[in-house]
């Protein structure tokens, strides 16, 4: 398991990790400490976390790593919000919305690709660019550093506490 830092000296290298572990979002503190453990064990020094600028977010984060002797690093902190999705999709990235908030969107938006129109339509509407107050979440399916797409096949919706989730498969060839 290979691990590189690059510097974030232009847009592209923002985005220029590759090889990483991923941990699954949504661990305990007490699972996450030991996610972090193991791979602390295997020479990762530190965790990469995609978080904005939610300071329970970032608190979180460094708790857990800090609890693993790894550090916590957030190459998005502080980042403007719309100009950072705008940067993603200029730089080739696909995302397809898979889970949204059922107060703020319509189940209509589940399986959609974010693009420049559909952020400015959200920004009409009073939601947030990126998200980031849960309104939407999203899957990235493609982008630079893909060896291919990732192909998902929509299986239907389904609406849970008060969200609307997309049921997906991966496609098979």
């Amino acid at each position: 398991m290979a691990w590189r830092w690059q510097s974030f000296s232009n847009k592209r290298d923002r985005w220029a990790f590759r090889s990483l572990p991923l941990l699954p979002r949504g661990l305990i503190t007490k699972q996450a400490s030991y996610a972090c453990c193991a791979v602390r064990a295997n020479n990762v020094r530190a965790g990469v976390f995609g978080d904005i600028d939610i300071d329970d977010h970032r608190a979180w984060e460094e708790k857990v790593c800090a609890a693993a002797a790894i550090k916590a690093c957030l190459p998005l902190w502080k980042t403007d919000r719309h100009a950072l999705l705008e940067e993603f999709l200029e730089l080739g990235f696909c995302a397809t919305i898979v889970a949204l908030k059922a107060d703020a969107l319509g189940p209509e938006f589940l399986g959609r690709q974010l693009s420049p129109k559909l952020v400015n339509q959200f920004a009409d509407e009073g939601i947030d660019a990126s998200g980031e107050n849960g309104e939407y979440h999203t899957v990235v399916t493609d982008g630079p550093l893909y060896a291919y797409p990732l192909q998902l096949e929509p299986q239907g919706s389904l609406l849970r506490d008060g969200y609307w989730f997309l049921d997906l498969q991966i496609k098979s060839d």
